[in-house]
């Protein structure tokens, strides 16, 4: 996709580009519980009746 766009016209150089484009993202082993989100408290607006989380 990088070769779509003339990349020139930004302003930097191809080197700068080359250190800001994350290509590779390294694992982190990080796992989200999704069950937090089943202890989450709602209040409803009395006016229009949307749920806010608490």
């Amino acid at each position: 996709m990088r070769d779509a766009f003339d990349l020139s016209l930004t302003g930097f150089t191809s080197g700068e580009i080359d250190a800001m484009t994350v290509t590779d993202l390294p694992d982190l082993g990080v796992e989200y519980d999704e069950s937090a989100a089943a202890g989450v408290k709602y209040i409803k607006c009395p006016e229009c009746g949307h749920e806010f989380p608490r």
